[in-house]
């Protein structure tokens, strides 16, 4: 356990190291792309990547599948059975990137017919853009099977690593391409091309760790689909519905208000994307490690490992919340010049939406999934996907843009705060009121004081003379206003000491006084 603790840790660091990495590129790169293209070359863009999002469709539940193929092969050390599971993947993605140039070739054509296209737009340049866009995108599709091998591996700091490199040439890629007058079409093709290096390399990395495995069309037989399809099936259905509640709300604007208002509300959920994913980060250590536990049918483990998983989400997600959502409108103004009010309007909604999820949600629904329910996760999706859908056509009639950030909201809350939260506290053996008490009370209390701060400091410093260094003094000053107090109050004696034990920076005597005496041989 203490070499799986430290792998853990690895993993998670990583995974923020990482996060950080990419936040920096899209910080700059989202600047330089909405000002050197435009808001309806911008606008088209986005939309690009919500369309060909819905290639997810095609994964037909394999990515979590092989997670689970692949920690279960790491104890067994079947590699022959293993390779017949990623050889009938490999190859049924494979096929699928054959589906998505079929599609976009004939999407291309009807693109006029479809979106609301500037007038006068010249639409064989949009076509254009669009078929290049994906036929990069179904040349990456393949390659996706070994982000998840690595993963499933619990190697997710080698993926982290080649993904930073992914960053790095998306970065200089496209900060040239706007640089040098670069184009709309000029972006389109380069797209796919950082994704296409990092898949090779991962797949190289894949081969070197498992010795013997071999991907051949001996795995696609009935016998080798029949043994996965029960838990793809439905770790499937959830995909699709994943796509449409994440996915769907660009679509809907393009269609019914133009590209206009997708790029309105683009920019107005950039401030909660973020906020979801420095909050997720510990999240992916979890479905492989459940998998694992729940075959071995160790219950109490299980218990133990969610009601910590919310924990740990909750405080990093109040952390969070208060400094984005105090600040979202300083961010707008010093990142992106923007002070609309629909902008910020929807930028409140997300905000309050992504809390939801975070910290009612996120854990309890990858446990449910990996611990055999996996078939009511997918129910609770089905059901989430349509509402959102359905009232995002609705309200976007009555409120405009909001109207689909008002159809997230909802099913989300309904579903997340009544439904799986008391699951996951039925399934940890406690009452609501007990995380009441014991996890959210104590989040928001410990809050106090960098809700005050930020409170006084965005009343003394005027809109007008907020910009990014000044946003990087004061966010990381009301995170260590949350954070001693958390660690101080939120954070048990036994957590600081198997945190501390992981870290071998930090001198022994500074680790005793931090809360943990960290002995080197520690089970985390």
């Amino acid at each position: 356990m203490g070499k799986l603790g430290k792998l853990i840790f690895k993993n998670t660091a990583t995974n923020y190291l990482l996060l950080c990495t990419r936040m920096v590129s899209a910080v700059i790169l989202t600047r330089i792309v909405f000002l050197g293209l435009g808001n309806q070359y911008y606008g088209f863009w986005t939309l690009l990547w919500a369309i060909f999002g819905y290639s997810l469709l095609l994964d037909f539940g394999f990515g979590k599948t092989v997670q689970k193929y692949t920690a279960e092969a790491t104890f067994t050390g079947d590699v022959e059975h293993y390779s017949k599971i990623v050889s009938a993947v490999f190859f049924s993605y494979l096929f699928m990137s054959l589906v998505i140039i079929s599609f976009a070739v004939v999407m291309m054509f009807f693109i006029q017919n479809i979106f609301v296209l500037p007038p006068g737009a010249n639409i064989w340049y949009y076509r254009l853009s669009f078929i290049l866009f994906g036929i990069g995108i179904s040349g990456v599709f393949p390659g996706g099977i070994f982000p998840e091998i690595l993963v499933g591996m619990k190697r997710h700091y080698l993926r982290n690593y080649i993904m930073m490199i992914n960053t790095a040439l998306e970065f200089a890629g496209v900060f040239l391409i706007i640089k040098l007058n670069g184009s709309l079409l000029s972006l389109a093709i380069f797209a796919a091309i950082p994704n296409l290096l990092t898949n090779t390399m991962m797949a190289i990395t894949v081969f070197k760790l498992i010795p013997g495995l071999k991907i051949s069309f001996s795995g696609l037989n009935m016998k080798t689909i029949r043994e996965i399809a029960d838990f793809s099936l439905f770790a499937y259905i959830v995909s699709i519905a994943e796509m449409i509640i994440f996915k769907s709300d660009r679509i809907v604007l393009g269609v019914m208000v133009g590209l206009g208002g997708v790029a309105v509300y683009q920019l107005g959920t950039r401030i909660p994307e973020i906020m979801n994913s420095l909050t997720m980060q510990f999240q992916e250590n979890i479905p492989p490690l459940v998998a694992s536990l729940h075959k071995s049918g160790e219950r109490q483990k299980l218990q133990g490992m969610l009601f910590n998983s919310i924990r740990l989400t909750v405080f990093l997600g109040t952390c969070a919340l208060i400094i984005f959502g105090m600040l979202a409108r300083q961010i707008m103004h010093a990142w992106l010049k923007v002070s609309s009010d629909d902008v910020m309007f929807i930028v409140y909604l997300m905000l309050i939406s992504v809390y939801i999820m975070v910290a009612f949600r996120s854990s309890s629904i990858n446990f449910l999934q990996m611990a055999g329910r996996h078939r009511l996760v997918a129910v609770l999706y089905v059901i989430e996907g349509v509402a959102n859908l359905g009232l995002s056509i609705l309200l976007v009639f009555h409120f405009g843009v909001p109207g689909v950030a008002f159809g997230t909201l909802i099913p989300n809350a309904i579903i997340s705060l009544f439904i799986v939260f008391p699951l996951a506290a039925k399934f940890c053996e406690q009452s609501i009121w007990s995380y009441v008490w014991k996890v959210y009370l104590p989040a928001f209390l410990i809050g106090i004081p960098a809700v005050l701060f930020l409170r006084w400091v965005t009343a003394a410093v005027p809109l007008h003379e907020w910009n990014l260094w000044l946003l990087l003094l004061v966010g990381p000053v009301a995170g260590v206003l949350y954070l001693l107090p958390g660690w101080a109050v939120f954070v048990r004696k036994d957590e600081k000491t198997q945190l501390l034990s992981s870290v071998s920076f930090i001198p022994h005597g500074i680790k005793s006084f931090l809360g943990g005496s960290a002995p080197d041989d520690l089970n985390p």
